[in-house]
């Protein structure tokens, strides 16, 4: 990177350096990997200001990797130095997500709060998705009743998590009800959402409403992607076995 900053300096860019800290953070240690860091900032991209947008590459791959414990030492240690933004406290929330503990990813939350930034509609994505994820699903919907009270936008992202979260809880009534919802929430549906409702009828064994489900996508021209296929393949299968994949339903 020393030498391409020499050669070609306009090959230096923030998505180099996020390439290389995610490389390091997965393969070295955390001490390695904070080292790199100092070094980028000394001896690579000499002259450009290090500020915000880096700290929040450093902070993205051990949220990536879950390795909550260095980034929360990362986040404290450098702090004071680099005045997080909304966006930096968002990428440490979806670490806490991804690494399935809801109770530190409330706690983190809380802190976030605490610290003076307002949650955003990703934010509540973020823990809307930690809740439906574990099958809880009453606390992603009242939290949809806080956004729907802050005025805030919802996105099709947050009603997509929501019907995928009734899948995963068994209840085939709201994820519809979630469904039928979104033109009177001035949204228009997309593959990833007919996607979350199928998954949901296939959960609950109806592998016939999601057949019907896959025709109505055809007939709006609303295209099929891999998981599609995938998430009718798994429903086929589970239901005749191998040879569902095969024969006519």
């Amino acid at each position: 990177m020393a030498k391409i900053g020499r050669e070609h300096p306009c090959c230096l860019t923030l998505k180099s350096m996020s390439i290389m800290l995610s490389k390091i953070a997965k393969f070295q240690s955390y001490e390695d990997t904070l080292a790199a860091f100092e070094k980028m900032e000394n001896d690579v991209f000499v002259g450009k200001k290090i500020g915000t947008d880096e700290f929040n590459i450093l902070l993205r791959p051990f949220c990536t990797q879950r390795q909550m414990k260095e980034a929360r030492s990362v986040f404290r240690k450098m702090y004071s130095r680099f005045s997080p933004v909304k966006k930096s406290m968002n990428i440490l929330l979806l670490g806490f997500k991804e690494s399935g503990d809801i109770t530190a990813a409330e706690l983190f939350y809380h802190e976030m709060v605490a610290r003076g930034f307002r949650p955003n509609v990703v934010t509540y994505n973020i823990r809307i998705d930690a809740y439906c994820k574990a099958g809880c699903l009453g606390d992603g919907l009242r939290l949809l009743e806080e956004m729907e009270q802050a005025n805030f936008s919802l996105t099709l992202e947050t009603i997509t998590t929501l019907i995928h979260g009734a899948g995963i809880s068994r209840n085939l009534i709201k994820a519809q009800q979630l469904f039928q919802e979104i033109p009177f929430r001035n949204l228009h549906p997309d593959t990833g959402v007919y996607n979350a409702l199928m998954s949901s009828l296939i959960r609950c064994k109806d592998l016939k409403s999601a057949v019907a489900l896959m025709d109505e996508m055809e007939e709006i021209h609303i295209d099929h992607d891999y998981m599609t296929y995938h998430i009718m393949f798994s429903g086929m299968i589970k239901k005749n076995g191998l040879r569902g994949c095969i024969s006519p339903i």
